[in-house]
């Protein structure tokens, strides 16, 4: 489709010559929205207990996510179902509803967002930004969620339902130079600008797990319990878009964008478009004061996407002075081109490993040490290895303190806090963590109430 544009010259220079006076103006706009977009990424990226389930209670969160020897009741489910058959679990255990929510980006940290919310942005600041940036390849921004709407455990059997999900966007560094500074650039000079490298990702999946705690005869005069969850997943939405080589050239000037995607025709289509079962193992040992755990999460897992939803977008916009040619159409998703869809259908859970133990020397006092790792990239929610320690302390009985500190994935580090408030049969527990490292800082917090946990 071509369209002509009257007086494009006439216009560019305008829209130049006003741009240096509204950049800082529109800074603050821009920092709301982007405030903005953060909100919404953390309403859509939990903790790394799985991908496909996250840990119902947050103390596994407080913990940094070293809390697997330690799991009982609902919490087993999705960190060992080995823990649903050891000393401590309760007869049983309910919650509903409980949500886990993260969301971080490079480059700046969300509290840098916070200070300049509705302010303007110094140029200085700004550069800063950019060169954090143009060191770490690009700006990104990560968000997601987790929500159960049911877990459950009455002795050793536990059942859990979790919706999980997941976006990404990713800024090349001359596409962040755009968004700060405006098509100027920081310089203040026009110059020739590429998105290569821009995209942008999502996901989202339900899976309902049942999991069964059996005893084993005692070894080394303590509790043993194997452990077995069986997973059905249900596939809501996979979505990718990549540039392939946009450009804007400075002179003369002209704009050609190329960024391809493929996601589901319409919000009706968010339903089902893929399914699978999976398996996860685990063992679990406990003695007078020391508890050893060891799970293996995706033993088996058949998920797969479907893409009879979906469509392709090319995503192409050019402009060439006098006039701008466009095609956004969707056709059906079998024109997808191959590298594009084959790297939708490889997003898959993947086996991961996860061992812990724990320490109780008295009923005041429970140290844990984790250790976890994923074996690919695909359908991860946070981290894929982490290790560290977390303690649970309780100098009042209904009054458990929580608190860890992980290493994890390319060196960045998570240190997290968390409490509960037990009311005889009702425990309220919140917790939140912080993560950074040379990748972004990332901020996670969960809440819930439960019953006999």
């Amino acid at each position: 489709m071509r369209r002509p544009i009257m007086n494009q010259r006439a216009m560019i220079q305008r829209i130049t010559k006003q741009h240096t006076q509204r950049t800082q103006r529109m800074m603050s706009k821009q920092t709301t929205a982007m405030t903005l977009v953060l909100a919404l990424g953390a309403i859509t990226f939990s903790d790394a207990a799985s991908a496909q389930l996250t840990a119902a209670s947050p103390a596994a969160l407080a913990t940094a996510n070293n809390y697997t020897a330690l799991a009982r009741g609902f919490t087993a489910i999705a960190l060992n179902p080995a823990g649903l058959a050891m000393p401590g679990n309760p007869g049983f255990s309910l919650t509903l509803l409980p949500v886990q929510a993260r969301a971080g980006l490079s480059a700046m940290s969300l509290s840098d967002i916070a200070t300049y919310d509705e302010l303007l942005i110094p140029s200085a600041v700004r550069e800063e930004w950019l060169q954090a940036a143009i060191a770490d390849g690009g700006f990104d921004l990560r968000g997601g969620v987790s929500v159960t709407g049911l877990a459950l455990s009455i002795g050793p059997v536990g059942l859990q339902v979790s919706t999980v999900g997941e976006a990404r966007g990713t800024l090349s560094p001359d596409a962040f130079e755009l968004l700060l500074f405006g098509n100027a650039g920081r310089t203040g000079t026009t110059r020739d600008m590429s998105l290569a490298g821009t995209g942008t990702s999502s996901w989202a999946a339900t899976t309902a797990a049942l999991a069964v705690g059996i005893p084993l005869p005692e070894v080394q005069n303590g509790k043993f319990a194997l452990g077995v969850t069986a997973k059905y997943t249900l596939g809501h939405i996979s979505g990718l878009g990549r540039d392939v080589g946009s450009v804007i050239t400075a002179n003369p000037f002209s704009v050609a964008l190329s960024v391809p995607s493929i996601a589901p025709a319409s919000v009706d289509g968010l339903t089902d478009n893929g399914t699978g079962v999976g398996l996860d193992l685990g063992l679990a040992w406990e003695g007078t004061t020391w508890a050893f755990s060891a799970a293996v999460q995706n033993l088996v897992n058949t998920f797969e996407w479907t893409l009879d939803a979906y469509e392709y977008r090319a995503g192409n916009l050019t402009f060439d002075g006098r006039s701008v040619t466009t095609d956004f159409d969707g056709v059906p998703a079998a024109t997808t081109p191959s590298t594009i869809r084959d790297e939708l259908l490889a997003q898959r859970f993947e086996l991961a490993f996860n061992t812990g133990v724990a320490f109780r020397p008295s009923e005041k006092l429970a140290l844990s040490a984790d250790f976890r790792h994923e074996t690919g990239e695909a359908l991860v929610i946070g981290e894929r290895s982490s290790v560290g320690l977390g303690a649970e302390v309780r100098v009042i009985p209904f009054l458990p303190l929580r608190a860890g500190f992980s290493r994890v994935t390319d060196g960045a580090y998570q240190v997290g806090a968390g409490f509960g408030l037990e009311l005889g049969p009702v425990v309220i527990s919140a917790a939140y963590l912080t993560e950074k490292g040379s990748a972004g800082e990332f901020r996670a917090a969960s809440v819930a109430l439960s019953f006999g946990q």
